[in-house]
């Protein structure tokens, strides 16, 4: 996506933001390289504006077990996409914490399980259809998480 069609989108999650409407995005599921030579992020979760959901992988060992997806495999990374955004700077919510010098928006905000190997079972019609995994098995979690608790408030609980 180039920088303009960047700069529209922005504007438009923007006023979703002052209308109360808060917008989720998966952060990918390619890790940090995201298939690219250098670290990245993905747009739209990069944008400040958009609550940005990454993956965990949720294990039981009594207790269950959560820990961050991803790892690097065959010479590809996959998992949580996350990092900082080379397009957006950090906003003032995200100030701090100690020890990050990065001046650019960082994400991920929140995480959801989606690691596939660990990953939700997925019904249609009352049918298990399969398990399934990536952070946009998480995005959609968190967004109707979200509808629930606002459903009796008026206000934008995330970003």
């Amino acid at each position: 996506m180039g920088q303009s069609q960047m700069e529209v989108a922005n504007k438009v999650f923007e006023q979703a933001a002052a209308e109360n409407i808060t917008v989720v995005a998966a952060s990918g599921d390619q890790g940090g390289l995201d298939g690219e030579s250098s670290p990245t992020v993905n747009f739209p979760a990069s944008d400040p504006y958009v609550l940005a959901v990454g993956g965990t992988s949720l294990y039981y060992d009594n207790p269950y077990q959560q820990t961050a997806w991803g790892g690097y495999y065959d010479g590809t990374t996959f998992g949580s996409g996350g990092g900082f955004s080379a397009n957006f700077s950090r906003p003032y919510f995200q100030a701090g914490p100690p020890g990050i010098n990065s001046t650019m928006r960082g994400l991920a905000r929140r995480c959801m399980v989606a690691n596939p190997e660990t990953g939700v079972l997925v019904v249609t019609d009352g049918t298990e259809r399969q398990i399934g995994g990536g952070t946009s098995v998480g995005a959609p979690i968190w967004s109707a998480s979200l509808h629930s608790s606002t459903s009796s408030t008026t206000g934008r609980l995330a970003s």
